[in-house]
């Protein structure tokens, strides 16, 4: 039981040896959270700094878990001679190669690389910018006919790609307003909803709608926050962090998990969420959606922050009050139904059973009448408030998923 890795070399007559791995993981996986960054820049294409000094700052000075450089493919040496699975020719790619295994240590750090195909923007509706891992090569904008449905193809083409659309808008290109592509689709599995290595996190791209939609257009992304450093403030610029839920940390199983959207976004760099659907993990297919079940946490070590108290931390109280708004099913006609509500005797209990079980516990709980017409006062203090919209799970154009 466990992650397995399982390791293929093979030598023909002539002694030329090839190696190949893969992962896997038997039994129900336990996921840990790793921290880091996939979109970087340094002196080698448009940034400053060097590809040591961007793997050290994001290892010793961040204290990430990972961290990939992802040089702008067409501003690397020959790379008209390159191909996605081979940058032999660039003396800049290899360099890069060399410096992330020399910053990788086992189970503390993974150093990754990609490159990020760059179309041009600086024209009417640019196209935009993707970056690709897990390729033993690169290729660039700039070669004949290489359409944005081309690229595409030439992705799903390959073994295990991942690709990421990076900062999504009008500067950079909306990917031809997210036009959805079965190929595409299949190799394309994150996209930035934050963008920025500015300590005023206001002066940073923030593209929600973008995602949206994506979603809308019948993309399947997960959302990531980078730093896209170009100067060296590698991994230290500010709190943007992508976080991967991983069985391990190592290559295989990080790429996995990104490659199968088990990833989320945050603007807090130390911030533990924890989301499933019907005890499904972030990423995966849900095939019956007549009934969602859904569990959330969101643990914060810093004393500070806004999430990180308890109620009973701060002496809070609670206003226990039945209704029946949380399970109206409004699915059909223009009146809510009752059908999966429990019936009055035994919702009852529960009730009064959650109000017993909280007070137990120390905190105050003021109660409605149980079934009765009420008016209830309500005065936020925050307002903090979180929303579940579970919409698309009821529309029969968003009831497919992905499958893995």
């Amino acid at each position: 039981r466990g992650s397995q890795i399982i390791q293929l070399e093979v030598s023909d007559i002539l002694k030329n040896k090839s190696k190949y791995e893969w992962y896997f993981t038997v039994g129900t996986p336990i996921y840990n959270h790793y921290r880091g960054l996939i979109h970087s820049h340094t002196s080698a294409s448009d940034g400053h700094g060097s590809y040591n000094d961007a793997y050290y700052l994001a290892r010793d000075k961040a204290k990430l878990d990972f961290f990939a450089i992802t040089e702008h493919s067409n501003l690397l040496d020959n790379h008209l001679d390159c191909t996605i699975n081979d940058a032999s020719p660039s003396l800049k790619w290899n360099d890069l190669i060399k410096s992330r295994d020399l910053f990788n240590v086992k189970d503390k750090f993974i150093a990754l690389n990609g490159f990020e195909m760059t179309y041009p923007f600086k024209v009417k509706n640019p196209i935009g910018h993707i970056n690709v891992f897990n390729s033993n090569g690169f290729v660039s904008s700039e070669l004949p006919n290489m359409s944005l449905e081309k690229f595409y193809d030439l992705l799903y083409e390959q073994d295990d790609l991942i690709g990421q659309f990076n900062h999504p808008g009008k500067k950079f290109g909306t990917f031809n307003d997210f036009k959805y592509s079965d190929h595409g689709d299949y190799v394309m599995s994150l996209i930035e909803v934050g963008n920025g290595y500015s300590k005023d996190m206001s002066k940073n791209i923030r593209s929600h709608d973008m995602y949206q939609l994506a979603l809308d257009n019948g993309w399947h992304l997960a959302p990531t926050c980078n730093q896209d450093n170009h100067r060296v403030d590698f991994g230290i610029a500010n709190e943007f962090r992508t976080v991967i839920l991983a069985t391990d940390l190592n290559k295989d199983a990080l790429y996995d998990s990104l490659r199968n959207m088990r990833v989320y976004a945050t603007e807090d760099k130390n911030i533990k969420i924890d989301y499933n659907i019907n005890n499904l993990p972030m990423g995966s297919t849900i095939k019956n959606t007549s009934k969602l079940n859904f569990n959330i946490s969101a643990i914060d070590s810093d004393e500070n922050d806004k999430i990180n108290l308890s109620l009973l931390d701060i002496g809070g109280e609670l206003l226990v009050v039945s209704q029946f708004t949380l399970y109206a099913d409004c699915r059909k006609g223009n009146r809510p139904s009752f059908f999966d509500a429990l019936e009055p005797e035994n919702a009852d209990a529960l009730y009064e059973k959650f109000v017993t079980l909280c007070r137990e516990k120390g905190v105050k709980v003021e109660t409605g009448s149980f079934g009765a017409h009420m008016r209830v006062d309500l005065e936020n203090d925050g307002p903090f408030t979180v929303v579940l919209d579970s919409r698309d799970f009821f529309k029969e154009s968003s009831n497919e998923r992905r499958e893995n």
